[in-house]
């Protein structure tokens, strides 16, 4: 039996889901439906399976956890929904009320445990992992890979080849000077995987924004901005990020909290949404 924890209710989720009216318009634009054409892969079939998973028309089953897990939340649909169906949100929920009913190994546990808290949602998980895959990068990682492939791990030959080139480590200074006539200060997120594989993006930002006359603090104490917890319906861990965001950029004022990553951008500025008005303030000035 589905159980509904905390401020989610099966009544809200149906309410949710119920604001589709099946019009079409987000097929073009869902990246699975376009590859698949599969209509339980697109929006409108992913509302209808998991509003009849909700109101117990229909058992739980791989089927329907395949087509869940097959959406990858990038939220194209939100943008062209006519009747602004809040579709991040449903199936985040709905992955957090059907995961503690969902049978793993314990191998898949811990690898996800290990993914999601010990390398995403840890500063120092993050660092090493990166000194790992530069050191196996420079040995000939991708050649090791290859031969791999001849022993029967193609999935790991695939994860290889679309790897990028890990830089090298940066340590991140509390604040950078403007360079010219002072304009204002703004703040910097790092976010998570950004912060050791996107680092030329983030010096970039520092570089413009000194330039143009903003000193740039980078307040310590941030982490991942939750939203691949909340993917994967694990919104207590999402809310502790939240928190520990909200209070690493507490106690100062800026201009502007500015993200170079779209998917943080969007996760930080509806905090409000899914984590109360205390967020409020803060999501301000995203």
């Amino acid at each position: 039996m589905l159980k509904f924890p905390d401020r989610i209710s099966r009544n809200l989720l149906l309410e949710v889901a119920g604001r589709c009216v099946a019009c079409g318009l987000c097929l073009p634009h869902c990246p699975t439906y376009r590859k698949s054409r599969n209509e339980a892969d697109s929006p409108r079939g992913r509302i209808m399976l998991m509003s009849a998973v909700v109101d117990g028309a229909l058992p739980i089953n791989r089927h329907f956890y395949t087509h869940l897990d097959q959406c990858v939340t990038c939220r194209a649909c939100e943008d062209v929904c006519p009747n602004n169906v809040a579709y991040g949100q449903l199936v985040s929920r709905v992955r957090a009320v059907v995961e503690p009913v969902r049978r793993r190994s314990m191998i898949v546990r811990f690898m996800r445990w290990l993914a999601l808290d010990g390398v995403v949602a840890s500063r120092t998980g993050l660092v090493w992992t990166a000194r790992v895959l530069r050191v196996w990068q420079r040995l000939g990682g991708r050649a090791l890979s290859r031969m791999a492939g001849g022993l029967g791990l193609s999935r790991l030959v695939g994860l290889a080849e679309t790897l990028p080139r890990v830089p090298a480590r940066v340590a991140w200074a509390d604040s950078y000077p403007a360079e010219s006539e002072v304009r204002g200060k703004v703040a910097l997120f790092l976010g998570c995987v950004a912060s050791v594989l996107d680092v030329e993006t983030l010096g970039a930002a520092i570089f413009v924004l000194n330039k143009l006359g903003y000193t740039v603090d980078v307040p310590s104490g941030q982490i991942c901005c939750g939203a691949l917890h909340a993917g994967q319906g694990q919104l207590k861990k999402a809310a502790a990020l939240a928190y520990a965001n909200m209070t690493a950029f507490s106690g100062k004022r800026w201009e502007a909290v500015i993200v170079t990553a779209s998917g943080c951008c969007a996760t930080l500025s509806e905090y409000p949404q899914t984590h109360g008005r205390d967020a409020e303030v803060f999501s301000q000035g995203v």
